[in-house]
């Protein structure tokens, strides 16, 4: 069962990951925005994420007339670290889980992710890489979606053990 368990929780990981990695737009536009955070620089070069760039990506979604209900925002966890370091009270309130959904925050729903989709600086702005992508990037994104535009078809996981089998 254990084993069994751990091949479950692998297929539903790549299963995210995979999911995640679809969600995020490939570019900025008025439709898909791609938002850079504006925080304070970090040791390693990159910008934090604040309260203020999640209110930035609302304005954004308002702009483009996506609907209020149904807005999901998965964090990586860098940016969840960004915003406890910037007011661990409103970091508490936007992660509080009321019958089981996470309390909303500029209207989304907010969850964290680790495997979250990097992009790379071009001329024209971000990109995002290739899924699996050996390259590293430092722009890891947090990905937010409108749950009426992607849907959820992984079917059913079954596995079978067939013990002193050589088949």
């Amino acid at each position: 069962e254990d084993v069994l368990r751990q091949h479950r929780n692998t297929l539903r990981n790549a299963t995210a990951k995979c999911a995640l990695h679809a969600y995020a737009p490939m570019r900025h536009s008025a439709d898909t925005p791609v938002l850079r955070t504006t925080g304070e620089t970090t040791a390693d070069g990159r910008k934090r994420l604040t309260f203020n760039d999640i209110l930035d990506l609302k304005v954004a979604f308002d702009l483009a007339k996506y609907p209020a209900e149904g807005r999901y925002l998965v964090l990586n966890p860098h940016h969840v670290t960004d915003l406890l370091r910037e007011a661990l009270k409103m970091f508490k309130d936007l992660t509080e889980i009321i019958d089981g959904e996470p309390k909303r925050f500029a209207g989304f729903g907010v969850y964290t992710f680790g495997d979250s989709p990097t992009y790379i600086q071009q001329s024209a702005g971000l990109e995002k890489q290739p899924f699996e992508t050996e390259e590293q990037s430092k722009l890891f994104a947090s990905v937010a979606f409108i749950k009426s535009e992607v849907m959820k078809a992984d079917g059913e996981c079954k596995m079978f053990a067939t013990e002193n089998d050589p088949k």
